[in-house]
Parts: C-alpha cells; sequence; structure tokens
C-alpha cells in the first residue's frame, strides 16, 4: 500500500492552519472574558475625536484622545478606538480599565469586537447567499408558470 506523501503533508496543513486558527479564536475569546471578568469602570475625559467612515487596520470607527486616571493613580492620556460600534458623543465617556493596566470602551460589543465582526460578516455572507438561492426558485417559478 503506497502513501500519497502529497496529500499527506496537504492534509498536516488544512489540519494545522485549523488548529492555529482555532487556538487564535480561543485564546481571543478567553483574553476578552478575562478583561470582562476582571475590570473596574474608569470616567474619561474627551480631548479629540476622529470619526472615520469605514473602519481600518489602522483606526475604527472612532478614535478618542482621551484622559483618564490609571493604575497607579496617575493621569495617562490614551488613543482609544471604537471597532464594533460607535463612540458616544459624550464629553465623558465610560471606560474599562483591567487590573493589569490594559484599558478599552465599556461595551461588550467592543470587548468582543473580533467576534462581533465575524458574526457581521457571517450574516452579511447569509443573505447574499440567501438573496441568490430565493432570486433563482422566484425566477424559476416565475418562468415555469410563463410557460403553462
Amino acid at each position: 500500500m503506497a502513501v500519497d506523501i502529497k496529500k499527506v503533508n496537504e492534509r498536516w496543513a488544512k489540519w494545522s492552519l485549523g488548529v492555529f486558527v482555532g487556538l487564535l479564536w480561543i485564546g481571543h475569546l478567553w483574553s476578552a472574558c478575562w478583561f470582562v471578568t476582571h475590570h473596574e469602570v474608569v470616567q474619561a475625559e474627551v480631548l479629540e475625536r476622529h470619526d472615520h467612515l469605514f473602519p481600518s487596520r489602522r483606526h475604527g470607527w472612532n478614535c478618542l484622545v482621551v484622559t483618564y486616571v490609571d493604575v497607579d493613580g496617575k493621569p495617562a492620556r490614551r488613543r482609544i478606538e471604537w471597532r464594533a460600534t460607535w463612540a458616544p458623543k459624550t464629553p465623558t465617556i465610560q471606560l474599562w480599565r483591567g487590573t493589569s493596566g490594559l484599558i478599552g470602551p465599556a461595551s461588550y460589543v467592543e470587548a468582543f469586537w473580533v467576534e462581533a465582526w465575524a458574526l457581521y460578516l457571517l450574516g452579511s455572507i447569509t443573505a447574499l447567499i440567501g438573496g441568490a438561492i430565493a432570486y433563482y426558485r422566484a425566477k424559476t417559478w416565475w418562468l415555469r408558470g410563463k410557460k403553462r
């Protein structure tokens, strides 16, 4: 019985890529859950606001430069990005600060933004495929009715 080395290597490559992506998802989900359960709410003052039409790799929907009190009790200044939703248009916002000093918007959707974007993408693809299937079936039904 001969073993096809090329097929075995392709199978290993697929499985290893799948395992790697799965571990990345589990790691992000674990770290986001840790952040949501180990945070404290901090008030931050908005200094600058940059709204963007579309999010990209460098920025989200909104980028706010804020000042807040860090873990050591000193004033800090940082740019906070909203990647899944729009930032509130108030002069002060709430941030979640982790015990490690990690800081982010006070929102579950923002904490799980990778998962939220995956659901947005899945919903969009499902709507496109469902629309195409519905169009094809409606067209077939319509043409079948005209032939009678």
